[in-house]
């Protein structure tokens, strides 16, 4: 990275790196994978995470931490991505996902759209829980959703009609 420096200088550059180092915080290194574009099933978890949390049809829209941020009410990113990395329907041999489409990008697409309208299907039928005090928007809560959606899921092939109207039965 840097040419034509003395040893004294390097090991100033050294020191000042490795003594003033601090660790990059856990959801921002979520950002940096994401963008790297690299495949791999938690990179994948990242994209449905911030689909969730960013994308205008998604029932999870602003209800989900930014990068950094410590806001309360909010899910934790990193928790999403930990409870959609245990589920069977997205394995960590990513492509024997029944989402898997060639890429990360189209199979989050698919993964997050099966995700998000099951939730949604849960949310319709629950909207006087979805955002009160102690209700759906908390992390054991929606880790526990995702596990009964993928529990779902399994049973029945990937049948999204049959998930939505499990899930409008919670």
């Amino acid at each position: 990275a840097f040419v034509g420096l003395s040893v004294q200088e390097e090991a100033d550059i050294f020191l000042d790196v490795n003594s003033n180092a601090k660790p990059i915080p856990p959801d921002l290194l979520m950002e940096i994978e994401w963008a790297s574009g690299v495949e791999s099933q938690s990179n994948i978890a990242n994209g449905i995470v911030f689909e969730l949390r960013d994308n205008e049809s998604s029932c999870l829209r602003e209800l989900i931490l930014e990068a950094e941020s410590r806001a309360r009410g909010k899910l934790n990113r990193k928790n999403i991505r930990t409870a959609l990395t245990s589920l069977k329907i997205l394995p960590k041999n990513y492509k024997d996902s029944i989402f898997w489409d060639g890429d990360i990008y189209s199979t989050r697409d698919k993964a997050f759209n099966f995700i998000n309208e099951s939730l949604g299907e849960f949310k319709k039928s629950n909207l006087d829980r979805w955002k009160k005090k102690n209700g759906v928007i908390q992390d054991i809560f929606m880790q526990g959703m995702l596990k009964v959606i993928d529990r779902i899921a399994i049973l029945h092939n990937g049948n999204l009609k049959i998930t939505k109207e499990y899930m409008d039965h919670l």
